[in-house]
C-alpha cells in the first residue's frame, strides 16, 4: 500500500473523510504553526503547534476539500487530529523555500508549515489545488 492509500485509509478511519471522498494528492509536513491577526492587522504566530508527536503532518487534497491533519509517530495510516478543512475551490497555497503557507483566497495565511526536503510531494499537491480553484 502506497503513501496516498495509507493516508486516505487513516483519514477515513479517523473520521476526516466522507465515505465517497478520496484523496487525489497529498504533501507531507514536519510541523506547523497557526497564524492569527494582531490588533493592527499584523501577523503573529501562536508558536509551534504539535500536530502529533514529532510534528509530522499531511495536507490531503480531495475533490471537495483540502484537509490539514496531524500524523502519529509511525507510518502514514496513523492520522490523528484535523487542524484545518478548506473547500478545495477556495484553498490557497504559497511556497517559498521549505516554508508552505496555507489559507483561503480571502485569507491566504492561516497556517504555515515546514516541508521535509525531497519527500514532501508539494509540487503535485500545488498543481492539483490550483487546477481546482474556482473562478472569481
Amino acid at each position: 500500500m502506497g503513501k496516498l492509500e495509507s493516508l486516505q485509509t487513516g483519514a477515513r478511519k479517523a473520521g476526516h473523510l466522507e465515505q465517497d471522498e478520496s484523496v487525489q494528492q497529498f504533501a507531507l509536513t514536519k510541523g506547523g504553526s497557526r497564524v492569527v491577526k494582531g490588533e493592527e492587522g499584523t501577523m503573529k504566530s501562536l508558536g509551534r503547534i504539535a500536530m502529533a508527536q514529532g510534528g509530522r503532518g499531511a495536507l490531503l487534497a480531495t475533490d471537495r476539500s483540502l484537509h490539514v491533519v496531524g500524523l502519529g509517530q509511525i507510518g502514514f495510516k496513523s492520522v490523528k487530529e484535523e487542524h484545518l478543512n478548506i473547500p478545495i475551490g477556495d484553498a490557497a497555497l504559497s511556497k517559498k523555500g521549505n516554508l508552505l503557507k496555507v489559507g483561503t483566497r480571502d485569507d491566504p495565511f492561516l497556517w504555515y508549515f515546514t516541508l521535509p526536503p525531497y519527500v514532501s510531494n508539494i509540487k503535485q499537491l500545488t498543481r492539483y489545488v490550483e487546477s481546482r480553484a474556482e473562478a472569481p
